[in-house]
């Protein structure tokens, strides 16, 4: 096997047997620069490294819902200026075991 594709599947393992603490720190990152980076990073990382593996996509998908809701709290008036989401309630809500 050539050493390029070795390092890629060594990518691959390690993103699929992390896919819970790269959702995590995907729904933490916020909209600062360093946080836009991290986002597009883990999304990246779950959707082409994880190759659909598993969970990935779920994760993926709750991390957005994740941004999601925290943009429409931050936009709106009685949310303005609190970003809180709960991770733990829009992973509940998905019905997605990313254990």
């Amino acid at each position: 096997v050539p050493r390029g594709e070795q390092h890629r599947e060594l990518r691959r393992s390690v993103v699929r047997s992390a896919v819970f603490p790269l959702c995590l720190a995907g729904c933490m990152a916020g909209k600062s620069a360093g946080g836009a980076a991290a986002r597009e990073a883990i999304r990246d990382a779950l959707l082409c490294e994880g190759g659909g593996a598993g969970n990935c996509k779920e994760a993926v998908q709750v991390m957005e819902r994740v941004w999601g809701l925290r943009e429409a709290r931050v936009g709106s008036e009685v949310g303005a200026g609190r970003e809180h989401v709960s991770w733990r309630v829009v992973l509940k809500e998905s019905g997605v075991l990313l254990a």
